[in-house]
């Protein structure tokens, strides 16, 4: 490019200087021959701008491409260092990405990132955009992920335990068989996410959305639902031993119960089951050990120490 705008300047020139000198007779006087040398002298004091200004200008832009074709590869690389398996190098890579304001832009560069396995163990991820993202298998246990946007996220068999996701976007995530124990969901939004046989044992849920959540096969003993949103769950074969559930948890008709079975399927393949909750259902029969009635799925009598 350089080179090109040096033959574009020197072209110009030339051409300039040829049309004069065209103009200048065989048999010149003195005036003329004074006057072609003095237009000479401005050219090649203009030419000489013009080519400097050209090197210039392509000096900068060689600059300017140059640092983002520096800056991309960086960011590839953190990307990469984020999914790795050694907690300080994923930790270290996640702190850098949050100096670059690179975790929490609207397009933050771990959206939809492949991120399986990754030691993302006691990292600050607070506020940064992993929607989409492919965490399976990921261990974020005791991570700070407040206000994190995991919002489709494939979080299956993933570690989450102790980890604070209050406030954060959890909405059609799959968190299948993800330890989530000792977790703080305060204010999560957990709606239509998939916790199908997922650990939330003492987990704190005091005012999640889990409106339309499946947590079949669920571990929710001890796990407090004060103000939590369980309208259209499903909560087939969930253990909910000890947990803390009230009149302030929000339950309705499409709400499924714990000890429900399935007796039919509709036309798009949806299971129908048998027992959902009404305002008559007594939710401590499922929470309280002590009740009369107890009910608790067999996969959790083993494990239940009254």
């Amino acid at each position: 490019m350089g080179l090109l705008l040096l033959i574009f300047a020197i072209a110009g020139f030339g051409g300039s200087a040829f049309a004069h000198i065209k103009n200048i007779p065989n048999a010149v006087d003195a005036t003329q021959v004074i006057d072609w040398w003095a237009w000479l002298d401005g050219a090649l004091q203009n030419f000489s701008t013009e080519v400097v200004g050209a090197i210039l200008t392509f000096g900068l832009i060689e600059v300017l491409v140059g640092s983002r074709k520096e800056q991309d590869e960086r960011i590839a690389r953190l990307v990469k260092e984020a999914g790795s398996s050694d907690n300080v190098t994923a930790k270290n890579a996640v702190n850098e990405l949050r100096t670059l304001q690179m975790l929490t832009t609207h397009e933050g560069v771990l959206c939809r990132a492949i991120l399986p396995e990754a030691n993302l163990s006691g990292a600050n991820l607070g506020s940064a955009n992993l929607s989409g993202a492919n965490l399976v298998g990921a261990n974020l246990s005791g991570a700070n992920l407040v206000d994190a946007n995991l919002s489709g996220a494939n979080l299956g068999s993933a570690n989450l335990s102790g980890a604070n996701l209050g406030s954060a976007n959890l909405s059609g995530a799959n968190l299948g068989s993800a330890n989530l124990s000792g977790a703080s969901l305060w204010g999560a939004n957990l709606s239509g996410a998939r916790l199908g046989g997922a650990n939330l044992e003492r987990a704190d849920l005091r005012s999640a959305n889990l409106e339309g959540a499946n947590l079949g096969s669920a571990n929710l003993s001890g796990a407090t639902l004060e103000v939590a949103n369980l309208s259209g769950a499903t909560l087939e074969v969930a253990n909910l031993s000890r947990a803390i559930i009230n009149k302030t948890t929000k339950l309705d008709e499409t709400t499924t119960l714990p000890d429900a079975k399935i007796v039919d399927h509709d036309e798009n393949g949806n299971r129908i089951f048998d027992k959902h909750w009404t305002p008559d259902t007594d939710m401590s029969r499922y929470a309280n050990p002590n009740h009369p009635d107890f009910w608790q799925p067999d996969w959790a009598k083993s494990d239940d120490t009254d």
